[in-house]
């Protein structure tokens, strides 16, 4: 049964999810009749594709009783080549859906960064401990060792309770046309969507949504954008057309 928390849940995913790229792919048995334009769930459901600039590709029947509930949701700007919906034979009463997409699995790149374990970092205890210290304690006027002292405790007690560990972190490599004004309407939509998870009142979640839809936009205008100059620079040459791809 389709509820309510359903359409409220899948629109935060889907908010989340392109606030953040145009490069995803949603997919998976939604158990909606979205082919049938009198059911109230699939007209619902395409509307919501339709208010965040969504693309459902599957067409065709993908149950052994009818009606297309595995859907393939993608941005409008992203392609999708070769879609078939096969027959399981009688391995599933759902069928099999296949396709593929314009995107190649680049190598990950990591780099080792220095952090602190913050999380089980208890503040009362340091703050007694340094209140016990020597440099609550101490009734020296020297300025320098009064400076050294304090940089001292502070690291000493620091370490103590949030010691340095080394974590490797992946480098997320940001598309070609991802750039400083991609990046502010970003930070705007993060900033809406914590405000909105803190209190809750519907026009925040409108404001959140707005924002959303902003950034979506602009992340298909600049792709849309770069791609366009790319062709131009290529003038034809689908060779220089294709080294160009490859290094974006």
């Amino acid at each position: 049964m389709i509820t309510q928390s359903f359409y409220d849940e899948f629109e935060d995913t889907v908010c989340a999810v392109i606030s953040m790229n145009q490069n995803f792919v949603i997919i998976g048995d939604f158990n909606v009749h979205v082919d049938d334009m009198s059911d109230a769930h699939g007209t619902r459901l395409r509307c919501l594709f339709d208010a965040y600039g969504l693309h459902q590709h599957v067409q065709s029947s993908t149950h052994d009783h009818g009606h297309t509930l595995d859907l393939v949701v993608t941005a409008d700007t992203t392609l999708v080549f070769d879609l078939q919906v096969r027959e399981m034979h009688k391995l599933s009463d759902h069928r099999c859906i296949d396709f593929d997409l314009p995107y190649s699995v680049m190598q990950k790149c990591t780099r080792t960064v220095i952090t602190r374990n913050w999380q089980n970092f208890d503040t009362d205890i340091f703050i007694n401990e340094v209140a016990n210290s020597e440099l609550v304690t101490t009734m020296s006027d020297d300025v320098n060792y009064l400076f050294d002292l304090y940089n001292t405790t502070l690291m000493t007690l620091i370490d103590k309770h949030a010691a340095q560990r080394r974590v490797m972190r992946r480098q997320q490599q940001c598309a070609p046309w991802y750039d400083a004004e991609c990046h502010n309407v970003k930070r705007e939509v993060r900033r809406l969507e914590s405000i909105f998870r803190r209190r809750r009142f519907p026009r925040c979640h409108l404001e959140w949504r707005a924002a959303v839809s902003r950034h979506h936009q602009l992340l298909g205008s600049k792709q849309r954008s770069f791609w366009s100059g790319r062709v131009l620079e290529s003038a034809g040459d689908s060779r220089a057309y294709g080294r160009h791809s490859r290094v974006s």
